[in-house]
Parts: C-alpha cells; sequence; structure tokens
C-alpha cells in the first residue's frame, strides 16, 4: 500500500514507481559524487558527473507522485460536492 493506494505486484503503475525509485536510488553514491567536491561540473558536464541521471530520476518520481496526488484531490472535491 502506497499513499493510501493498494497494488498488486503485476500493476503496470507499480511496476514504474518501483522502476523510478531504482534508477533514482542507482543514480547517486554513498561516497558522494564529483559533483560535491566540484560543483562546476553541473553546468559543464552534466552527464559526466550523474547530474544528469538524477535530475531526471527525481523528476520522474515527481511526476509519478504528482499525478496521484491530483487523482487523490479530484476524488475528495466530488465526495465534498456530494
Amino acid at each position: 500500500m502506497i499513499a493510501g493506494t493498494r497494488y498488486a505486484h503485476d500493476d503496470a503503475d507499480f511496476k514504474s514507481l518501483i522502476y523510478k525509485l531504482n534508477s533514482f536510488f542507482r543514480s547517486g553514491s554513498p561516497a558522494g559524487n564529483l559533483e560535491t567536491i566540484f560543483p562546476v561540473l553541473k553546468k559543464i558536464a552534466p552527464g559526466l558527473c550523474g547530474h544528469k541521471k538524477r535530475t531526471e530520476a527525481t523528476n520522474d518520481l515527481m511526476n509519478f507522485f504528482r499525478v496521484g496526488l491530483q487523482l487523490i484531490t479530484l476524488i475528495l472535491e466530488v465526495s465534498i460536492m456530494r
């Protein structure tokens, strides 16, 4: 159960969320990143230092949760109108 939504193991949305979370955690390093030591690398070579991957993974997760939040908001608005 995620944010009040129950997913089956073979649900496409659930698999999408797991894939996005996996790519988010794999885009970082527990020891730190080159961009931490040299922040200018984000501007010069975002693909080389991993900044681009982390940004894409973060945006994917934010979009996934934004859609879920919009759906919940719509459901609550409809139930309030009743």
